[in-house]
């Protein structure tokens, strides 16, 4: 198979078997696609339940955390241009291996969470929408086919009897699964065209709610208490939910931690390091494209939902667009639209987050840290299918047999870990990136105090998950030590990768 080897910036040599093909638009279908995943759709709701009309806050948080952490990943992206990504980029700065490996293990299962999240996501979804719209699809497959109504209202009832969620799940891994193992252009082109569609469904959804609550957002002269003054007659006041009135401050934070992950997705980007063309230009255009995009349409998601509907009414909805949307003039064609868009989300972040597991396992396994199975690439489409097998079956069986509600909490409080140790990195070779010294440590600050505000389950399972890791290292780091050569004690998981034979 054909390999090139190529040098970073520290002049530590990677061989590069993965085939540069993948575009600009190919990396922001990417970013996007694994950021405006479900959270948009269903945890939004959750979220202005608990901070109420404050949720915006919690949103701009989340935002400026994400431009200075991206500033971090875009710099040392330019120094490690490999599919390592997060994993490189830590390991690299602070040269100790335990943490390259602790941190790439930790990145590597909570990307495995988020792809058995999205799963279970879509199936939930799936259901929803036909479960809610079934008459207007029985009525709509009748008039396209010509078939009876009743004759076709049987044959749909009986197929959604018989298929379970779980059967969707199990769908939808093997599909994307399947496609991914088939080509990176395929699997790309498939990821731009359900992007672009849900994007275009958020648009439509933020125009038509702008629209309806353009005059709830002006203020009117009336009566309060008796006495003349400014009548507030909208959802946006008071500002802070009734639950939130002693200390706001605790709310808006909770909230953060439960849609952080919602901004995660520029972090894969890299991970297309050594299938990009000209990653050092492409990588970092793409990720701030990438944020820019999902906090504009964030930003102005929120604005609409808190318009047409209460904070306590959107806390209680499992689909708070759909149930927004339904205020307007387009009823329930557009509550249908909405359903499809959470439906193309979590396949697109699915996608996604598959192709960069799958990208992660292989740099670990090429550095010595993975079994040396997943290095191996497929020979027709040159990608990387034991690490990719692993990734869909271990993600699927998350997702049938997990309990998600535990791993969830443990995954976000891994990605803000992981998201502060970068921007330390960025920091500590702040020389070399040539980054301002100031925009990684406020990175770093904002990426830190959310874990203040998690739940003490949350903090010791990821505490537990850290150490086990380490202990595992340091095992298996000694029990290699004596069983290599005399004249060959170089550990793998501590040696550079110059020295590193390849399979």
């Amino acid at each position: 198979m054909n390999s090139k080897k190529e040098k970073d910036i520290e002049g530590i040599i990677y061989e590069r078997e993965l085939i540069r093909q993948l575009g600009l638009l190919d990396a922001v279908m990417i970013g996007i696609g694994a950021s405006i995943g479900a959270g948009i759709f269903a945890v939004l709701g959750l979220a202005y339940g608990t901070a109420g009309p404050a949720v915006i806050y919690s949103f701009i948080f989340c935002g400026i955390a994400s431009i200075l952490t991206g500033y971090s990943y875009s710099r040392m992206s330019q120094l490690f241009p490999e599919s390592g990504a997060s994993y490189t980029y830590i390991a690299r700065a602070f040269k100790k291996p335990v943490f390259g490996v602790v941190a790439g293990a930790t990145l590597w299962f909570a990307y495995l969470v988020s792809c058995s999240t999205y799963a279970v996501g879509f199936s939930e979804y799936l259901g929803y929408f036909v479960n809610n719209n079934q008459r207007t699809i029985i009525g709509l497959i009748s008039t396209v086919s010509g078939l009876d109504v009743s004759f076709v209202s049987q044959i749909i009832g009986n197929a959604f009897q018989l298929i379970d969620k779980r059967i969707i799940v199990v769908a939808l891994v093997a599909v994307f699964g399947l496609l991914n193992f088939v080509s990176v252009s395929e699997t790309s082109r498939t990821q731009t065209i359900i992007v672009m569609s849900k994007v275009a469904i958020l648009i439509f959804f933020v125009v038509v709610g702008l629209i309806f609550v353009r005059d709830m957002l002006t203020p009117k002269i009336g009566i309060v208490d008796f006495k003349i003054g400014i009548q507030y007659t909208n959802n946006f006041s008071p500002i802070f939910s009734p639950t939130s009135f002693q200390n706001p401050i605790l709310p808006i934070m909770a909230v953060v931690t439960i849609i952080f992950i919602a901004f995660e997705g520029f972090d894969l980007i890299p991970t297309t390091g050594e299938e990009i063309k000209n990653p050092k230009r492409n990588i970092t255009r793409a990720i701030y494209i990438t944020i820019i995009t999902v906090n504009i349409v964030y930003l102005f998601t929120v604005i609409v939902i808190i318009g047409l509907i209460p904070w306590y009414q959107a806390g209680a909805s499992e689909a708070p667009l759909a149930e927004a949307i339904k205020q307007t003039w387009v009823g329930q064609w557009g509550e249908i639209l909405v359903g499809l868009g959470g439906i193309l989300s979590t396949a697109s972040a699915f996608n996604a987050t598959l192709f960069g597991t799958s990208r992660l396992a292989y740099v670990m396994s090429r550095d010595g840290v993975f079994p040396k199975q997943f290095i191996k690439l497929s020979r027709r489409s040159h990608v990387p299918y034991i690490s990719l097998i692993a990734a869909s079956v271990m993600s699927l069986a998350l997702a049938l047999f997990g309990d998600l509600g535990v791993v969830a909490g443990l995954a976000s409080s891994s990605f803000i870990i992981i998201f502060f140790l970068v921007n330390v990195s960025n920091y500590r070779l702040r020389s070399k990136t040539k980054s301002f010294w100031l925009i990684p440590l406020l990175g770093a600050s904002m990426t830190f105090i959310p874990l203040f505000f998690m739940s003490t389950v949350t903090l010791l399972s990821l505490a537990l998950w850290v150490g086990g890791i380490a202990i595992i290292y340091f095992i298996v780091s000694r029990f290699r030590e004596k069983r290599r050569p005399p004249d060959n004690k170089a550990d793998p998981l501590k040696t550079p990768q110059t020295e590193l034979e390849h399979p």
